[in-house]
């Protein structure tokens, strides 16, 4: 295996710049880790699963969005392109958050 970004991403989402330095540090860790298990496994020793569910953890409650009435209106009012809000940071982080702890469930264990 050859050198890994995994631990700038870390480091990144430890210690976040900005919301959009930590999309492009979760967006790389996920491009690193998907599909190779033995990176997957590094990452988790470097210890990203606390700062992904402290992070998961701090957006929903910023958002304090569920995942019920979310789709197709905002606030009863349907709005041009279907309905949908527009995509924010935050939305984006916790997108890319899911991705990584969604690659990190799937086939680590397996």
């Amino acid at each position: 295996m050859g050198r890994s970004s995994i631990p700038p991403a870390l480091i990144e989402l430890s210690n976040p710049h900005t919301p959009e330095a930590q999309v492009n540090a979760l967006r790389n860790l996920k491009n690193e880790i998907v599909g190779h298990d033995q990176r997957k496994e590094l990452a988790v020793r470097h210890g990203i699963v606390k700062p992904l569910a402290g992070l998961l953890r701090t957006e929903a409650r910023k958002s304090g969005k569920r995942t019920s009435g979310r789709r197709g209106t905002s606030n009863g009012n349907s709005s041009i392109g279907g309905g949908r809000e527009e995509w924010s940071t935050e939305d984006e982080l916790r997108f890319q958050a899911t991705l990584v702890v969604g690659s990190l469930a799937n086939g680590m264990f397996v």
